[in-house]
């Protein structure tokens, strides 16, 4: 018997199955979750979809279940053991944020470079200024940072190998590193570009940074 309800459930509304997670014993922390497949046709499993800021093409929802019976059958994996299950894929997940993250650094990064040689001020490129070609070379320091912490930490070489090669505490640190070098390196092209940033590309850009991570 399944009792409960979960909010911003990617495919929520159009998805004709369902893996839940479900707590066995309300007592127990970790080890009281299982995993278990239920037919979306079953009774009383109703769906609700949720507007968003972002990521209009993704149907987001929240499901309900309200005493839903789901024969043992059904049950994914060992009993009780769905909480490491989720921690082995929210790895993965996380990787993938912090290369996303890289990504749109990048494009910021090269959206700046443009406007710098293009924009002129003094009788010359802004480019040419020492100081914002200090900036810059810092700018793409750090972004190849993130991205060469991409490739290490994805290697099949590293302990934890059944997790894309990187331990949970790793790919925490990992993480945390890509996603705030990426925001420190938008936030740096938006200060090169001052006031005239809304009306170039890396307003696109930022807007869909931001959007992405409050979607997470």
């Amino acid at each position: 018997m399944i009792h409960g309800s979960k909010t911003f459930i990617t495919n929520g509304v159009n998805s004709d199955y369902i893996v839940a997670a479900s707590k066995t014993d309300s007592d127990v922390n970790a080890k009281g979750l299982i995993m278990i497949f239920i037919e979306r046709d079953l009774l009383r499993v109703n769906a609700t979809k949720r507007d968003k800021l972002g990521w209009k093409a993704s149907d987001t929802g929240e499901i309900t279940f309200d005493n839903v019976r789901v024969p043992a059958t059904n049950l994914l994996g060992e009993e009780n053991k769905d909480f490491y299950y989720i921690v082995e894929h929210f790895v993965s997940e996380r990787l993938s944020m912090a290369a996303a993250s890289t990504a749109s650094a990048t494009l910021a990064l090269e959206t700046t470079i443009k406007y710098l040689n293009e924009r002129e001020a003094f009788g010359q490129t802004i480019g040419k200024f020492q100081i914002l070609r200090h900036r810059v070379a810092q700018m793409a320091a750090e972004i190849e940072l993130n991205r060469q912490s991409s490739v290490r930490n994805s290697s099949p070489s590293k302990p934890y190998g059944f997790v894309i090669g990187v331990t949970a505490d790793e790919e925490v640190v990992h993480n945390l590193q890509d996603t705030t070098g990426a925001t420190h390196g938008i936030t740096s092209a938006i200060e090169h570009q001052g006031a005239l940033w809304m009306g170039s590309n890396l307003n696109e850009v930022v807007v869909k940074y931001k959007i992405n991570q409050n979607s997470k």
